[in-house]
């Protein structure tokens, strides 16, 4: 999801796919998902059709969704910029969605390159939306805290200016010619 990242979420999954360009399902999902939910919408990466505007938006707000990411665009940018809860979508038009359906709720969906399942951990922040399977959680979350203290180090060695860069030319395998020393 590119420009239409409005926030930063995480919660579980609460899923919907609706036909390209409806929201139907939408309006649904957003009466059955539980406080903090995240809406996960597959709408098919349409972009000349909006399935989130302002209405749904704050409709979702009052009902406690805790976030969106949509596989399609939004409308009404600037008043869900300014709203308490995040969404990432595509990008924007100002045509509106169809409402006549169909659609599902909770079943796997498609968002991007990621397939998310019911109950899937979305955390969305500037660099994108990633997703983690509820049965992988507790792996993933033991993986990155040893990856949070490798890269403290990194950053650490790097302020000093002592970053250990000898794999650099191994790496690329080929020899350099410094042209100022040529």
């Amino acid at each position: 999801m590119t420009s239409a990242d409005l926030g930063i979420l995480a919660g579980p999954a609460f899923t919907v796919r609706t036909r390209p360009g409806d929201n139907l399902a939408i309006y649904k999902a957003i009466e059955l998902a539980r406080d903090g939910e995240i809406l996960v919408v597959d709408a098919g990466a349409v972009t000349n059709r909006a399935v989130v505007g302002e209405i749904v938006y704050r409709h979702a707000v009052a009902q406690g969704v805790g976030g969106l990411v949509i596989d399609g665009v939004i409308r009404d940018g600037e008043d869900i910029a300014a709203g308490s809860v995040p969404v990432f979508a595509r990008g924007f038009t100002h045509v509106g969605p169809y409402r006549t359906g169909p659609g599902e709720l909770r079943g796997p969906v498609s968002v991007g390159d990621a397939v998310v399942r019911q109950g899937d951990l979305v955390v969305g922040d500037g660099d994108g939306v990633a997703v983690v399977p509820a049965d992988r959680l507790e792996r993933v979350i033991k993986d990155g805290e040893r990856q949070i203290e490798r890269e403290q180090e990194m950053l650490r060695l790097a302020d000093e200016g002592k970053l250990d860069m000898s794999w650099l030319d191994d790496k690329l395998d080929i020899e350099w010619v410094d042209a100022a020393h040529a």
